[in-house]
């Protein structure tokens, strides 16, 4: 198994359950699926495809700072970020807040950093 990918196998369950594809059945203790609806969706195990899906769905503000973000490499200043998307760091922040709510990018001390060098490629490609 690659090891780059493994930071990204937590990502995939949680998709499902937000489209209702996978559930957990507390009575049966169990996990249930519908193979059908799972295949409908031609799910790849790509997980730079699952991931560029998670970024087409993102608000354009959210888009555009994650483009600006992922020009600047793996890892950005906060005060780097707020200069090229020349607003203040709150605004930063709420611009890459729905990144980092779904996991792909990480807030530090004073820094911003994506999940994986992929998703930071991808994130360039944004249309």
């Amino acid at each position: 198994m690659d090891t780059k990918a493994e930071p990204l196998i937590g990502q995939r369950p949680r998709r499902h359950p937000e489209e209702g594809l996978l559930a957990f059945d507390p009575v049966a203790s169990a996990w249930r699926f519908d193979i059908n609806r799972i295949r409908a969706k031609s799910y790849t195990d790509n997980v730079v495809d699952l991931m560029a899906g998670k970024l087409k769905r993102f608000s354009a503000i959210t888009q555009e700072a994650l483009k600006q973000f992922a020009c600047l490499g793996n890892v950005a200043e906060i005060a780097t970020l707020t200069l090229v998307h020349g607003e203040t760091e709150e605004a930063m922040h709420a611009a890459l807040w729905e990144a980092i709510h779904a996991g792909l990018v990480f807030h530090l001390d004073s820094a911003y950093k994506f999940l994986h060098d992929r998703i930071q490629q991808r994130s360039c490609s944004i249309p």
